[in-house]
């Protein structure tokens, strides 16, 4: 239904507009946009074929329309076959180093008996006493993700299920205008969301990463991504990058960066990203 209406409306532009300062009468024709990012695509075709040129795009089926002459339906066709190339894919090996600490109280009574002899006689006697023990362990985990990514597209790794420092969150939230008013998170968790881009033909590749919570609000699913606090860094294929090193925004990450185990033991979280450009046979570039 959609493209039937933005068929008519090129039609009505058509006779609205009549023919081009060239007296030549305007050419209706879709393209497929294929690999082609669409937002800029659209506009670098409209600067193509202005003044006289209208361009249409269609999401659901990522055609270009566009009402032009013919000598810009050759350029068109030409940077669309330009534009239209496979993006580069890239690895990254995501690595969790989680450092936690236990705390266990233990409490015990331990008791003794015995005979009690006093002018008046004998009588028992038992005496307890409590005994209080503190115990501490501390653990370390290591656990790894593989993202595969397109080049210029983005990805998520998941932190955790469960977020301890909510409410430090909303409140950081309000503060930066990400939410209105207070508002009840059900079942939020943490991811980090990863956008590769190779840089030229490489090795270097440029790493955006941005915190993200997801979860329900009033049932409803709810996605929020902390864009001020966006690490963006240019690292060389197959060298590691320490997330947990930064000391931009420790604020927020000291507290973004924290696991929780099964057994409601908290973690911080030290995170390894190496990415690697994937050639098109599926090998990696670098040895």
């Amino acid at each position: 239904m959609k493209t039937t209406l933005l068929v008519l409306l090129c039609f009505a532009v058509v006779q609205a507009t009549g023919q081009t300062d060239n007296n030549e009468i305007p050419v209706f024709q879709t393209y497929e946009i294929g690999f082609a990012d669409a937002s800029n695509t659209v506009e670098v075709t409209r600067t193509l074929i202005a003044p006289d040129g209208k361009v249409f795009y269609d999401p659901a089926t990522r055609k270009l329309m566009v009402l032009a002459s013919s000598n810009h339906h050759v350029s068109v066709a030409a940077l669309l076959q330009q534009l239209n190339v496979p993006p580069r894919n890239v690895s990254v090996t995501v690595r969790f180093l989680g450092q936690g600490e236990n705390r266990q109280t233990d409490a015990s009574l331990t008791g003794s008996g015995g005979v009690i002899i006093t002018g008046n006689g004998t009588r028992p006697g038992f005496s307890i006493q409590p005994k209080i023990g503190h115990q501490t362990s501390r653990n370390n985990s290591r656990t790894s993700q593989q993202l595969l990514v397109a080049s210029g597209r983005q990805a998520s790794i998941f932190i955790g299920e469960e977020v301890p420092y909510i409410e430090w969150f909303m409140e950081y939230g309000r503060r930066n205008h990400y939410f209105e008013e207070r508002i009840a998170w059900q079942r939020v968790g943490a991811s980090l969301v990863i956008e590769p881009l190779i840089v030229g033909d490489g090795p270097s590749i440029r790493l955006r990463i941005t915190p993200e919570l997801s979860g329900l609000v009033n049932n409803n699913p709810c996605r929020t991504r902390f864009a001020n606090v966006a690490t963006e860094v240019i690292v060389n294929d197959g060298v590691p990058f320490s997330l947990g090193g930064l000391a931009e925004n420790n604020d927020f990450y000291s507290r973004f960066l924290i696991g929780v185990d099964r057994s409601g033991g908290r973690q911080s979280l030290e995170i390894e990203l190496t990415a690697r450009i994937v050639a098109p046979s599926g090998s990696s570039v670098s040895p």
